[in-house]
């Protein structure tokens, strides 16, 4: 009996995130999509690279400006159209952060109202209480304007449509960022979406074993606290993550080289 209590106690923490066996031992929730373990844990289900960018995709190089560099694997990435052929991310390896000015993406089974999102007609939205996107400067504390949509490209029906976070102004490089997705956000029914099934249990601190889900729990403590501090409690995220900016020197220095 105490161990089904201890068992219904974990799922409760956990948001029902996880199940318990016949013993009434906590099993730890995991994604069956069949794609490779270097996918995001922070995907909705099929969506392997979601959200991006992430500082998963991170790993630490003292020969860099910014202390990191991308560590992108051929299988996380999308196959050459015509042949089949995997990609070769080596070039993208040699980045020390992300891009400074390029957008945010997650995607949601559900198509996302973009009447719910920050629009860029009225970006100081994204800077009031009760916004449904969020980004925040890790250094300053400080929230970043931006607005946020849904991929106007996808036309046809069963296509996947992203959400969009972007910018108001090229962020800082070498800065680390913290980016959230809140509860304001709504389905085209006007319902939640379905949040990724491992954030509550990596940002409660339960993740499961595979390095990528540790890594992504190492990392939470930090955004969580830097999107409290920015007035965005724990309770009110459907999912969060944080990324790296590259460098001016490597974003630039290849061309002054010249």
């Amino acid at each position: 009996m105490r161990r089904v209590l201890r068992c219904l106690l974990a799922l409760g923490l956990v948001v029902a995130s996880g199940a318990c066996d016949q013993t009434g031992n906590t099993l730890l929730p995991s994604i069956d999509d069949g794609l490779p373990s270097t996918c995001s844990p922070l995907r909705t289900p099929g969506a392997c690279m979601m959200p991006w960018p992430n500082a998963i995709y991170l790993q630490p190089d003292a020969t860099t400006v910014t202390g990191y560099r991308l560590a992108l694997t051929p299988e996380t990435l999308p196959v050459i159209a015509t042949t089949g052929a995997q990609l070769d991310p080596s070039r993208w390896n040699m980045a020390d952060g992300f891009s400074p000015a390029g957008p945010m993406l997650f995607y949601f089974a559900e198509p996302i109202d973009p009447t719910s999102l920050v629009p860029e007609t009225n970006i100081g939205a994204s800077l009031q209480p009760g916004a449904a996107t969020v980004l925040v400067d890790m250094a300053t504390g400080m929230l970043v304007p931006h607005f946020a949509g849904v991929d106007e490209n996808v036309v046809k029906d069963g296509d996947r449509q992203a959400l969009f976070i972007t910018p108001a102004s090229r962020l800082q490089p070498d800065h680390r960022y913290a980016v959230a997705i809140t509860r304001a956000v709504r389905t085209v029914d006007g319902s939640l979406p379905t949040p990724p099934p491992l954030f509550q249990a990596i940002a409660g601190g339960t993740p499961p074993t595979d390095p990528l889900s540790q890594s992504e729990a190492a990392r939470m403590p930090d955004i969580l606290a830097a999107l409290a501090t920015a007035g965005v409690p724990e309770a009110s995220l459907v999912v969060a993550w944080d990324f790296v900016t590259g460098s001016d020197e490597a974003l630039t220095g290849h061309v002054l080289s010249m």
